[in-house]
């Protein structure tokens, strides 16, 4: 399976257009298209109120065929982010049927890991130039939103205690903190500290300062692999395979 492309796209609504950030994967045995909803700047209905007007823009976009092609939305809420595949009943985009899968399925659906992280397209242009702050918060919500994953699962909002980080979540955290860090240059590492250590802190059963998710230690290491992308990886000092993942996914940039 390889991903194929990447990008936001606007398509026509029952009101006003909307966007939605899609991804396509295929293979020989045919193709995965995953729509994700738009945090803040989707402008119009959600993709699950405008799934039909939405699957067909892409299909005609991306010149797939319906009944060669799984269709995946993707929201990213408070809780942890969801999967839906969406089904239609006839040869054209008619009655929707939504049936819930988890992270585990879709990896098996595109053939590799899902490592969510927002883009710069997904803010819009007039936006960032009327609202500086929007970018940067926008990331910065989303690296905090990795937090919420662990071994068992998605912590719920108001669970006091988290298992201990594994490695594994050390090295997708530095994964997604890094293609922040590429996608907005800009942004102040310090606040980004900030962010990451007010939300997590209380919330693991043992202090992250010092741990495998220690804030500063995820940020150093995704700031020294975008310095020295042929180096070893710099959270368990070896050729890794999530190493290797990242390489790949800056690859164009």
């Amino acid at each position: 399976m390889a991903k194929t492309a990447d990008e936001v796209i606007e398509f026509p609504t029952y009101n006003q257009p909307a966007r939605s950030r899609v991804r396509v994967y295929a293979s020989s045995g045919g193709i995965t298209a995953v729509a994700t909803e738009l945090m803040e700047d989707n402008g119009g209905p959600s993709i699950t109120n405008a799934a039909e007007w939405m699957w067909a823009t892409v299909v005609e976009k991306f010149g797939m065929k319906l009944s060669e092609t799984t269709f995946v939305e993707h929201y990213r809420k408070r809780e942890g982010e969801i999967f839906d595949v969406v089904t239609f009943d006839r040869s054209e985009f008619e009655e929707p049927k939504w049936r819930r899968i988890s992270r585990l399925a879709l990896e098996e659906l595109i053939g590799e890991a899902w490592l969510d992280s927002c883009v710069a397209s997904e803010v819009r242009p007039e936006r960032r130039r009327e609202d500086p702050e929007a970018l940067p918060c926008f990331y910065y919500r989303v690296i905090i939103h990795n937090f919420r994953f662990c071994e068992t699962g998605v912590v719920p909002e108001d669970q006091e205690e988290w298992t201990s980080p594994e490695l594994d979540q050390a090295h997708v955290l530095r994964n997604e903190t890094a293609r922040v860090i590429l996608s907005n240059p800009a942004m102040g590492r310090a606040e980004v500290l900030w962010q990451l250590r007010a939300w997590a802190q209380p919330r693991f059963t043992t202090p992250i300062d010092g741990g495998e998710c220690d804030p500063t230690r995820i940020v150093t290491a995704a700031e020294q692999q975008l310095k020295q992308p042929a180096a070893a990886c710099t959270i368990c000092g070896k050729e890794c395979v999530s190493l290797r993942s990242l390489r790949a996914e800056f690859r164009g940039w």
